[in-house]
């Protein structure tokens, strides 16, 4: 289990000017990544039918530190098509969101 204070470090950034052909629900999940409500965003991940949803899911559920729902969607297949650029930020470095940055910086906050 990694650690909550580690957790809270971690910041989504979402450069929404680059999001294109994007449903309405993959829209409010960005928002309410914005706003820092990740459970919600995740709901509307789930409805979303953008096929990076569930890398993104991965990733909320990363943060707010539910390991089940971390592992049913990082094994889900995804492409990139609607989400323009999400990054991750921990200690000021600006991480691209891709399956191999999540499981690394995954693995270096466990230790």
């Amino acid at each position: 289990m990694i650690d909550p204070q580690k957790l809270k470090k971690l910041k989504f950034l979402v450069d929404e000017n680059s999001i294109k052909q994007a449903d309405e629900n993959f829209l409010k999940g960005i928002r309410h990544i914005k706003e820092r409500h990740y459970t919600e965003a995740i709901k509307w991940f789930q409805l979303s039918e953008c096929p990076e949803s569930p890398l993104i899911i991965a990733a909320l559920a990363f943060k707010v530190g539910d390991d089940f729902l971390f592992e049913e969607y990082i094994k889900e297949p995804f492409n990139l098509k609607c989400s323009g650029n999400i990054y991750l930020s921990y200690e000021n470095e600006k991480i691209p969101l891709t399956k191999e940055n999540l499981l690394k910086l995954r693995e270096s906050l466990k230790g």
